[in-house]
């Protein structure tokens, strides 16, 4: 213990010192013990991190992965002026990788500047179009700027190229369309991946998501019965649950509370 604390004391003089070597070990460091909850560690570390957080230079640090976590911690405690300074510096030192980019994109974000951060969220999503885009900044820009044909667009092309999770990705594409006003092409996009998908889990994300489409439509038996068919091979709890969201909609109200109750009964 006495070696550890001897080791510590020396980060601490040599990030006092700003010297870039022992920061980023420092910050290195702090994120593996974050990552594992290491609460004991974390604790050692944190008044070390906070520090340079508030009064560290950012352009002392040469690794981009540091600067990320940096900006990371910033954002999670909502200081968007500090995150937006860590994350420039990730960019610049890496501006390939999608992630450094993406930081840069959140920090903008935070700070509302959604237009300066979408020729960066653009270029992130061109290093990486395989990646899906359901929480991306760039999706996150492009409906708040209401940019619905671009959202569209991308969301095509995200559906199209995607091997993996590719429910997410149809039920983006999805709700791409619906922004759109194209109401009746994501019902078709819902239902052609449905009737590929096999995972439970996939399978009741889509049709909760098809049930909600046709509620847009007014076609609410059609949604009733896409829920009921699925629950002949689930018992997962949220297609019932989303029975009595389609009910309340087409305005059987005491039918939709009778089902909420009878949901909130069921032993867990």
């Amino acid at each position: 213990m006495e070696e550890e604390e001897k080791a510590k004391d020396f980060l601490i003089s040599q990030i006092e010192k700003q010297d870039s070597h022992a920061v980023e070990l420092t910050i290195e460091l702090y994120d593996y013990f974050y990552d594992y909850d290491d609460t004991e560690s974390i604790g050692k570390y944190e008044p070390v991190i906070q520090n340079f957080m508030h009064h560290g230079n950012p352009e002392k640090l040469q690794s981009a992965h540091s600067a990320y976590i940096l900006a990371r911690r910033c954002l999670e405690q909502n200081e968007a002026q500090k995150a937006l300074a860590f994350a420039q510096r990730a960019y610049f030192l890496n501006p390939l990788q999608r992630g450094y980019v993406n930081i840069h994109c959140e920090a903008l974000i935070a700070l509302g500047l959604y237009r300066e951060a979408e020729p960066l969220a653009t270029a992130a999503h061109e290093l990486d179009s395989h990646h899906l885009l359901i929480h991306s900044p760039l999706a996150e820009i492009l409906k708040v700027t209401r940019n619905f044909s671009k959202l569209e667009r991308i969301g095509k092309e995200s559906y199209e190229k995607t091997r993996a999770f590719r429910g997410l990705a149809a039920s983006f594409y999805a709700d791409c369309l619906i922004l759109s006003g194209k109401t009746g092409q994501a019902i078709s996009v819902l239902k052609e991946s449905l009737a590929s998908s096999k995972e439970e889990w996939e399978r009741v994300h889509l049709v909760v998501r098809l049930a909600q489409a046709y509620c847009q439509q007014g076609s609410f038996s059609d949604a009733q019965s896409a829920l009921q068919e699925e629950q002949s091979h689930s018992a997962d709890p949220r297609l019932r649950l989303e029975v009595a969201n389609v009910l309340a909609r087409a305005g059987e109200l005491q039918a939709s509370v009778a089902l909420l109750e009878t949901l909130h009964n069921m032993p867990q």
